[in-house]
Formats: C-alpha cells, sequence, structure tokens
C-alpha cells in the first residue's frame, strides 16, 4: 500500500485485511503467467524509511515468500528520504 511504501503514514501489521489487495494483485499475475506461459519478474517493489525497519522487513518477506512460492522472479527496492538517494547506491 503506498500509505506504507511511500507515505510511512500506515503502520504495516501484516493483517488479512492489509494483505488482501497484495495477494489479489498476485494472483491476478499468477493467473497471467498461467495463460501465457510467460514468466514474470515483480519489479521496483519495496518503501522508504520512513516507517519502522522491522515493519519494513515484514512487509518485505511477506511479499518475497509470496512472490517465490509462484516462482516469479522479484527486485527490491529501498529508497532513503533523510538523503534523497536509494539506500544501496552510494555515490563516493
Amino acid at each position: 500500500p503506498m500509505s506504507f511504501t511511500h507515505g510511512g503514514t500506515m503502520q504495516w501489521v501484516g493483517s488479512d485485511e492489509q494483505k488482501a489487495t497484495p495477494l489479489a494483485r498476485i494472483r491476478d499475475a499468477e493467473d497471467w503467467v498461467q495463460r501465457t506461459g510467460k514468466p514474470m519478474t515483480v519489479t521496483e517493489w519495496g518503501g522508504n524509511n520512513k516507517r519502522p525497519v522491522g515493519e519494513r522487513a515484514a512487509y518485505a518477506q511477506f511479499l518475497k515468500d509470496e512472490f517465490e512460492a509462484r516462482g516469479f522472479a522479484w527486485q527490491y527496492f529501498t529508497f532513503n528520504n533523510e538523503n534523497d538517494r536509494f539506500a544501496i547506491y552510494n555515490a563516493d
């Protein structure tokens, strides 16, 4: 949810309600894979550092597990709002 991944205004507790929309979209992607026989790569999913690291880790683990259970490749991102940089990128 954008309010968690980008806005930082929502707490991620991993409730069924919070998981419902991502799971619906993952199922849609899984259906597409089954219909087309093409592989799925989920790109640029993740969040920023506005929420505590434990929440971000739980969110990432939830999605990673769902993607991998379906054989989806994935690419994670994180953004550091304090200095407007992607956290794993170091300009130095």
